[in-house]
């Protein structure tokens, strides 16, 4: 890639195991190295959605209301992220968005997160990036693909190689 690339704003969402929330983080990118990081928060799930997502635990089927829903979840945590940031949606390019990972089998090449990626895209008028795990398996990988690369970047930004 050549020089002075412009740099871009993302949004990447998260979601663990624990069912607990959604985690937020923003950052400043070329598209090949991670040039700054920006701010993030956390913010917890309903217990009701919570309690739908640990029933789904384990399914391949899809289901169009769970998708809808942590779709909802991520769009107004998004919404809490940019009242607590000070920013707004025309501040950002693109948002990472997996969803929420309810099977996860690499071994068996099987997959399965739940959220609409386009309805998100829909609610913020931000362009959404998604499937990044389903795409990383199908390919033969564990599922994570983004991870080597934050990790690499984190690694520089605490040894003091990255100003922030």
């Amino acid at each position: 890639m050549p020089m002075n690339q412009p740099l871009h704003r993302a949004i990447g969402l998260m979601s663990g195991t624990s069912i607990d929330g959604i985690d937020i983080a923003a950052i400043r990118t070329d598209g090949v190295a991670i040039n700054e990081l920006g701010p993030s928060i956390s913010v917890p799930y309903e217990a009701a959605l919570r309690s739908r997502i640990r029933n789904a635990l384990g399914e391949l089927a899809r289901n169009d209301e769970l998708e809808e829903a942590v779709a909802r979840a991520h769009a107004a945590a998004v919404r809490r992220f940019f009242e607590a940031t000070g920013t707004s949606a025309s501040d950002f390019d693109v948002v990472g968005f997996h969803g929420h990972t309810v099977t996860h089998r690499p071994d068996l090449k099987q997959t399965r997160q739940v959220g609409d990626g386009e309805r998100l895209a829909s609610e913020l008028k931000i362009d959404v990036v998604g499937q990044f795990r389903l795409a990383d398996v199908a390919a033969g990988g564990q599922g994570a693909p983004l991870a080597p690369i934050y990790h690499a970047h984190l690694l520089k930004y605490l040894s003091g190689a990255v100003a922030d």
